[in-house]
């Protein structure tokens, strides 16, 4: 008996040993392993960063428009302008000076801006030629089936400057499709000189390589 009763105090240190070094291992546990909605809201930020990353305008870009911009503001032209994001870009298609709208043009087309395509398809009724072949640039570059109508009529515009004509025929040569070879074979039909050659250049462009149809394809 009083083995027994001298041994009973040694069984509850070690109970309450085991006890506390399991409350340990459980914290341990709780703090490697975070809590599963956390886990996905730090997914879901490392999306978002990544859609931002794919729309951020490439830092070559950004200095062409702002050093334009710049030289603008010098003259009076316009307010300086302060970070320079999509929005920002298509706003600055109707700025005073033409040098920046110009470039602002341009850009939009590089990063293939398609919230910009309603913009730019007004542009090819500017005044002013050289930004007609700008937008009609850009929009090559955008793409998208509902920009080769307005891009068909000014290359059927036989008013508009040669140049133009020839910049709107190598967008639709980049922008490929179906329509867009219509409206060239009929240009090459019916034109003749640089606007011909270039509707023939654009039809032999790598957009314009049309895959064989499906057999169960149905037609336009």
């Amino acid at each position: 008996m009083a083995n027994d009763a001298q041994s009973s105090p040694s069984g509850g240190t070690l109970r309450i040993t085991y006890g506390l070094l399991a409350g340990v291992l459980c914290l341990v546990l709780l703090w490697s392993f975070p809590a599963p909605d956390l886990a996905v809201s730090a997914t879901q930020a490392r999306v978002s960063a990544t859609d931002d990353h794919a729309k951020a305008i490439p830092c070559h870009l950004q200095k062409k428009v702002l050093d334009t911009c710049n030289r603008a503001v010098q003259q009076g032209l316009m307010a300086p302008v302060g970070a320079l994001d999509r929005a920002t870009l298509i706003a600055l298609v109707g700025a005073s000076s033409d040098q920046v709208r110009a470039v602002a043009v341009y850009t939009l087309g590089e990063i293939r801006c398609s919230e910009a395509t309603a913009t730019l398809i007004a542009l090819l009724g500017d005044p002013d030629p050289t930004m007609r072949r700008v937008a009609a640039h850009a929009l090559g570059k955008i793409g998208g089936e509902k920009v080769v109508g307005p891009l068909a009529d000014l290359i059927n515009d036989r008013s508009q400057p040669i140049q133009v004509r020839c910049t709107a025929a190598r967008a639709l040569g980049c922008i490929g499709g179906r329509h867009s070879a219509k409206v060239l074979q009929q240009v090459v039909r019916h034109d003749s000189g640089q606007v011909q050659s270039a509707a023939m250049v654009a039809l032999h462009s790598e957009a314009m390589i049309i895959p064989a149809k499906h057999p169960n394809a149905v037609d336009d």
